[in-house]
């Protein structure tokens, strides 16, 4: 176990990505969340700041914010899984996404939309276009979390914004999303603001742009 913690923070991510594809870590689903509960509040800290990598079963990191309680995670770890966003792998960075939506899911929407949804948000004018589109697949995630509402006021204008992105595959990627969230949208929103940015779209000079575009008008 001792060997596992510290492979786990190496820095070269074709190592992480063996560790965290492997079928090997499937094995830390059986240890015991009481094992986890150690003697004081320091040493919790330490030994979980190496545990908690995104690479670890997606399962895990969930049970163990369940465990320690928001405002332990929100001192400790919350900055390094929203860190893990700007990893330079993809695997990772998707990773990251999936612990974040289960973490709204474990404390709660309004938590997410304070300590979660801004920071994601907050990569939108990265100049890397790789971290703008993956706000594009945080928003696919975290939408049926938050719910509508949510949906409607913060993550829908995010997506009509990344719309105009200069890059091709962030703007695909904006009507991939937008028809991902086409079924959470109300209808007057969806004619109002939604089909006139994919009508747009649909017209765009790169043939991937314009694809998508028509098949998420389709969806409208």
């Amino acid at each position: 176990m001792t060997l596992i913690l510290l492979a786990l923070q190496l820095h070269r991510p074709r190592l992480r990505r063996c560790l965290g594809l492997s079928s090997g870590l499937e094995k830390l689903r059986a240890v015991r969340l009481g094992h986890l509960r150690l003697l004081n509040h320091g040493r919790r800290s330490l030994v979980l700041g190496k545990l908690v990598h995104p690479v670890v079963h997606r399962q895990l990191l969930p049970l163990l914010a369940a465990q320690l309680g928001a405002a332990f995670f929100d001192d400790k770890l919350s900055a390094m899984c929203i860190g893990w966003l700007r990893d330079c792998v993809y695997a990772i960075r998707e990773a990251a996404i999936t612990n974040l939506r289960k973490l709204i899911d474990v404390f709660g929407v309004e938590w997410g939309l304070q300590h979660v949804v801004p920071q994601v948000l907050e990569a939108h004018t990265h100049t890397n276009y790789l971290y703008r589109m993956t706000v594009l697949y945080a928003i696919v995630s975290m939408a049926p979390a938050v719910g509508p509402t949510v949906v409607a006021s913060t993550l829908l204008p995010m997506t009509l914004h990344l719309a105009n992105d200069a890059v091709p595959n962030v703007r695909f990627n904006a009507a991939k999303t937008l028809r991902q969230l086409t079924p959470m949208i109300e209808p007057g929103l969806l004619i109002e603001r939604v089909k006139p940015c994919l009508t747009t779209l649909a017209d765009d000079p790169d043939a991937d742009v314009s694809y998508f575009a028509v098949q998420a008008l389709q969806g409208c």
